[in-house]
């Protein structure tokens, strides 16, 4: 639920502030982490939705990037958070082509 909380949060900030690198770092460490063999995080997170949070909290946030710079908002941007979930997915559900099909259809949103 902390997630969860944490991502709608994201949708809230000013538009200044440069969420997409918080929520890039935030997918690559949490990936990193539940890989890691030592840890019994796989367990923890086989119980949580984690990608479907992800997804639908990154296409807020996009979402809200776009209404906020309108015209301003660049491509980048945008494009690099769409990438990070992409990366973030194929590590946490290796083989999970849905999921892969999901995200790219936020990128096709997005462009």
């Amino acid at each position: 639920m902390t997630l969860d909380t944490f991502l709608v949060a994201g949708t809230r900030v000013n538009p200044n502030v440069d969420i997409k690198k918080i929520l890039v770092d935030l997918m690559a460490r949490l990936s990193e982490f539940v890989q890691r063999p030592e840890n019994k995080a796989k367990d923890v997170v086989q119980g949580v939705d984690i990608f479907t949070s992800f997804r639908v909290h990154v296409s807020n946030i996009v979402d809200v990037l776009i209404e906020a710079k309108g015209k301003e908002v660049e491509l980048g941007t945008l494009l690099e958070l769409q990438l990070a979930l992409l990366q973030f997915t194929l590590k946490l559900h290796p083989g999970q082509v849905h999921y892969v099909d999901l995200v790219l259809g936020g990128v096709v949103k997005t462009l």
